[in-house]
């Protein structure tokens, strides 16, 4: 059996700290990153998961966004909501926001 070597901090700190979001800049939902398998020997592994790991928690728990945004229309009850005023055929002041969460 071979011993193994195991690689030194300043070989992880050779990494730059913009490299991570190279990585991450296309994928566009947290399904990507669940279908995400990597295919590199354990070492090499060992040598970058080190610098990922803060980031992908951060993305995970959606605390880090991934920079592109999307365009979506509002209905009459979320402009209403933007602008501080309620549509007159709602009884339930509150109804557009159920349907939010549903």
């Amino acid at each position: 059996m071979f011993p193994i070597r195991l690689p030194r901090q300043n070989n992880l700190n050779k990494l730059k700290e913009g490299h991570h979001h190279l990585f991450l800049s296309n994928f566009r939902s947290r399904n990507v990153l669940k279908q995400l398998h990597i295919n590199i020997p354990l070492v090499e592994a060992l040598e970058q998961i080190l610098n990922y790991v803060k980031f992908m928690k951060d993305i995970l728990s959606m605390k880090h966004r991934l920079g592109e945004f999307e365009t979506v229309d509002l209905t009459e009850g979320f402009a209403a909501m933007l602008m501080n005023k309620l549509p007159l055929q709602l009884k339930d002041p509150w109804k557009f926001y159920y349907s939010l969460l549903n």
